[in-house]
C-alpha cells in the first residue's frame, strides 16, 4: 500500500512538473529600477512570477491592482490576480537592503507564447518591463577591443588598475587667463545601450552643450539604431561636460576626441572608452568626488536636516564644507584621492576644478535654503496666497563663508577651467545671485533699462559701475574684478541680444534696439578676457545682422536671399503636425511638464488671458511629453484647474525635436506663431491679452 502511494505521489510530480514551464532568471530586454523577475512558472491555471522589489531603504514601491502580462506578438493580456509577500495598491517600504522578495500571480500564459511584457496600466513607459523571453538565449559575445580588452569592463575600477601616473598637479589658475584650451573642433560620441527596448518608446536622443557665457545651449539630436547604439558629432570650443537625456547622464566631451560609452539603463554600470583621456576622467570623477565627501541625495538630505535644525546647525555645516572647499587647494585632496590614479595633471586638476565648483554650489544654495525662512507662505481663506516676514529672523552672514575660503576663492571664481565643470551651468547661475557678483548683472542691467527707455540721465559708465563695484567686493569679500565678474557682467547682456534677435516685435522699437547695441559697446570696455570679448563680438555681430535685415524688410527694400531653400527638417514637420489644424490663428505654444511648479503656476495665472480672448483668432496649445506627464493625471489637474486650450500631449521623440528646434532644456518654455505660420518669438513672455492682441492686427 505504501509503496502504491508512493507511485501516485510521484506521478503526480512528475504530472505537475509537466504541467508547469519554469524559467529561472529569465533574459529581459529592459527592467526598471523598482523590480526584477527571478523566476516565471508557467502553469495551465495560473502564471506566477517570482521577483525582486527594489528601492532606497526606507523608500517605496506599489504594485498596482491594474498590472498585466501582455504578449507584445497578438495584443493578449493576462491579469494579474494577486500576490504574495506584498499587497497590491499599497505601499510597500523597503528594508536597510533596498530589496524585498514577492510573488505575483497572474492569469495563466498560454504555452505558445515566447515574449512577455508587464504593463501597469497609466503609467510611464520607462516603469514597465519589457521583453521578458520564456526561452534561453544564445549568451552574448564580448566586444573585445583591439588590444584584448572587453570594453564593458572599462569602469573605473579597471582606470584605478592602471598604473599611476605620477603627474603633477599644477593648480595655478593665472595659467589659463589667456584661453589656450580653447580649441574649436568636433568631439564625436557613439554610445551603446544595454538593457534597452523601443518598446520604451525613446528613440531620438537629445545631447545638450552649453555656452556658459551667453547662457545658450548648443544642441544635437542622435537616433538609437536597430543595434541599440547612437551617435554624434558636437561641435565645441574646448572641453565640456554635455548633458544626455538618454541615459540620464553627464559626460565631458573634448573637441578632436571620440568618446564610446557603454551605458547599462537604469543602472550605475557604465564603461568608457576613448582617443584621448574623456574616458578616463568620466569613469573616475564621480568615484573620487564620492570619496571625498558625501554627494547627490545625501548630501541635500544634510542641508534640509541643517536648515530645520536652525542657525547653529547651518553654520557648523557651512564651516564642514568650507573645510573641504580649502582641503581641495591645500594639497590635501591631491595626495590622498589623485596621487595614486593614472589621470594626467590636467585631469586632475579638472577633477579638482569639479569638486571645488561642486561645494561652492552647495554653500550656496545652503544659504539660500535657511534665508528663504525669513518669508512665509500663508493661504488665506478665499485661497489666495500671502506672504509674511518672520520677526527678528537672523540671516546667515555670507561674508563669514567668504572668510573661511578667502585664501582659495580665486581658484575658482578666477579660473577660466570652471567652462568645463561638471556642474555645467550651477556654477555661474549661483554666483549671478550670490552677494559679491550679484551688483556687476544689477548695475549693468539698471545701465541698460535707462538707455531703453530713452532717458537722458547721469547714469555712469559701465567702467566706473564696475571700478565701485571691484572696491566693495575686495573690502567685504576679499575678491574683485575675475574670470567670474566678467562672465557675470556678460552674461544677461548677450541673453537679452539672443533674445531680442528672436523676438520681430522687439525689433521694431529701435529705441530698445539701438539701446542694446550701444550698450554692448560700453560692456566691452570692461572685460579682459579675450574668450568672453569674442563672444560679446560675435553676439554683436549676429544681432545687428538680424536687425538690418529687419529694418530693410520693413522699409520695403528686398533682403538679398542667397541660401538655398533646404528640405523641411524632421523637427519642423513634427512642428507642422502640431500647428497645421489650427492653421489662419495666432497660436501660443506653451511647452510644460505636471513635474515643473512655475509651468502650472503660469497656467492658472492665464486663465483669465484665455478668456478674454476666447471670441478671437487666438488657440492656446498646452504642450507635454506624455512619457513625464500622463495623460490621465494631466487631464485631471487641468480639469480641476479649469485651464482651456488645446491640451496636446506628444511622444518623448517629438518632444526632443522640438526642443532642439526652439533650443529649450528647461520648462515652461513659450512660442508665440502668427497667423502667417512663422515664429513670432521663440521665448515669449505673455503677461496680458494685449501682448496677444498686438499680433491680430
Amino acid at each position: 500500500m505504501k509503496r502504491l502511494l508512493f507511485l501516485s505521489f510521484a506521478l503526480a510530480a512528475v504530472l505537475t512538473a509537466a504541467a508547469q514551464r519554469v524559467i529561472e532568471n529569465p533574459d529581459i530586454d529592459y527592467v526598471p529600477t523598482w523590480i526584477t523577475f527571478t523566476e516565471i512558472s508557467l502553469g495551465s491555471d495560473r502564471t506566477v512570477v517570482k521577483a525582486e522589489l527594489r528601492n532606497r531603504p526606507n523608500w517605496w514601491v506599489k504594485v498596482s491592482p491594474d498590472t498585466d502580462l501582455v504578449d507584445p506578438a497578438t495584443g493578449n493580456k493576462y491579469h494579474i490576480l494577486g500576490a504574495e509577500g506584498i499587497e497590491l495598491g499599497k505601499e510597500t517600504y523597503m528594508p536597510e537592503s533596498g530589496k524585498m522578495p514577492c510573488t505575483l500571480l497572474f492569469e495563466a500564459v498560454p504555452a505558445s507564447v515566447e515574449r512577455l511584457n508587464m504593463i501597469e496600466a497609466g503609467s510611464r513607459p520607462d516603469n514597465n518591463v519589457y521583453g521578458v523571453h520564456l526561452a534561453k538565449r544564445a549568451p552574448k559575445s564580448p566586444a573585445v577591443w583591439k588590444d584584448g580588452i572587453d570594453p564593458w569592463t572599462m569602469t573605473a575600477e579597471y582606470y584605478m588598475s592602471l598604473p599611476p601616473s605620477r603627474a603633477e598637479v599644477n593648480i595655478d589658475y593665472r595659467r589659463h587667463r589667456g584661453m589656450e584650451f580653447c580649441k574649436p573642433a568636433t568631439a564625436h560620441v557613439k554610445v551603446h545601450l544595454d538593457n534597452y527596448s523601443p518598446e520604451i518608446g525613446v528613440s531620438v536622443v537629445k545631447l545638450t552643450g552649453y555656452d556658459h557665457i551667453s547662457r545658450s545651449e548648443i544642441s544635437v539630436l542622435a537616433e538609437i539604431g536597430p543595434d541599440h547604439t547612437y551617435e554624434a558629432d558636437i561641435p565645441m570650443d574646448y572641453p565640456q561636460y554635455v548633458f544626455v537625456d538618454y541615459p540620464a547622464a553627464s559626460w565631458l566631451l573634448i573637441p578632436g576626441d571620440t568618446l564610446e560609452v557603454f551605458a547599462t539603463v537604469n543602472s550605475d554600470n557604465t564603461a568608457f572608452r576613448s582617443t584621448g583621456e574623456s574616458a578616463m576622467i568620466n569613469a573616475l570623477n564621480d568615484k573620487l568626488l564620492d570619496r571625498f565627501y558625501t554627494r547627490g541625495m545625501e548630501q541635500y538630505k544634510q542641508m534640509e536636516d541643517s536648515v530645520a535644525a536652525g542657525h547653529a546647525a547651518t553654520e557648523a555645516l557651512t564651516d564642514h564644507l568650507t573645510d573641504k572647499y580649502n582641503s581641495v587647494w591645500d594639497g590635501t585632496f591631491a595626495e590622498q584621492y589623485l596621487r595614486d590614479t593614472p589621470l594626467s595633471s590636467f585631469g586632475k586638476e579638472l577633477v579638482m576644478v569639479n569638486a571645488g565648483c561642486e561645494l561652492l554650489g552647495n554653500m550656496e544654495d545652503l544659504y539660500d535654503m535657511y534665508n528663504s525662512k525669513r518669508i512665509v507662505q500663508h493661504t488665506a481663506e478665499d485661497g489666495s496666497i500671502y506672504y509674511t516676514s518672520v520677526p527678528d529672523f537672523k540671516e546667515l552672514d555670507p561674508s563669514r563663508m567668504f572668510d573661511a575660503i578667502r585664501d582659495y576663492q580665486q581658484f575658482i571664481y578666477d579660473n577660466p577651467l570652471t567652462l568645463m565643470n561638471s556642474t555645467s551651468w550651477v556654477i555661474f547661475n549661483r554666483s549671478e545671485y550670490n552677494p559679491v557678483f550679484k551688483e556687476y548683472s544689477n548695475s549693468a542691467n539698471e545701465f541698460l533699462a535707462e538707455k531703453s527707455l530713452g532717458e537722458n540721465t547721469d547714469t555712469k559708465t559701465l567702467l566706473e559701475c564696475k571700478q565701485r563695484i571691484d572696491e566693495q567686493n575686495m573690502l567685504e569679500y576679499g575678491i574683485g574684478d575675475c574670470f567670474m565678474a566678467e562672465v557675470t557682467r556678460t552674461r544677461d547682456h548677450l541673453l537679452n541680444l539672443a533674445n531680442m534677435s528672436k523676438d520681430m516685435s522687439s525689433l521694431d522699437d529701435d529705441v530698445y534696439v539701438d539701446a542694446h547695441m550701444e550698450a554692448t559697446m560700453d560692456l566691452l570696455t570692461t572685460i579682459t578676457n579675450p574668450y568672453i570679448t569674442r563672444k560679446i563680438v560675435e553676439g554683436y555681430i549676429r544681432t545687428k545682422e538680424k536687425v538690418a535685415e529687419h529694418r530693410a524688410a520693413k522699409e520695403g527694400g528686398k533682403v538679398a536671399d542667397t541660401a538655398t531653400k533646404t528640405p523641411v527638417s524632421r523637427e519642423e514637420q513634427t512642428l507642422q503636425n502640431i500647428i497645421e489644424p489650427y492653421a489662419g490663428n495666432l497660436l501660443y505654444l506653451d511647452f510644460w511638464g505636471m513635474g515643473c511648479g512655475p509651468c502650472r503656476a503660469g497656467m492658472i495665472a492665464q486663465r483669465q488671458i484665455v478668456e478674454e480672448l476666447s471670441g478671437e483668432p487666438v488657440r492656446f496649445l498646452y504642450i507635454c511629453e506624455e512619457a513625464t506627464s500622463p495623460r490621465e493625471a494631466a487631464e485631471k489637474w487641468m480639469t480641476e484647474k479649469s485651464i482651456k486650450g488645446e491640451h496636446i500631449y506628444i511622444s518623448s521623440d517629438d518632444w526632443n525635436r522640438l526642443s532642439h528646434l526652439f533650443e529649450f532644456s528647461g520648462i515652461p518654455h513659450a512660442v508665440l506663431i502668427g497667423r502667417n505660420g512663422k515664429v513670432i518669438a521663440n521665448g515669449f513672455q505673455l503677461m496680458s491679452a494685449d501682448d496677444l492682441r498686438k499680433h491680430l492686427k
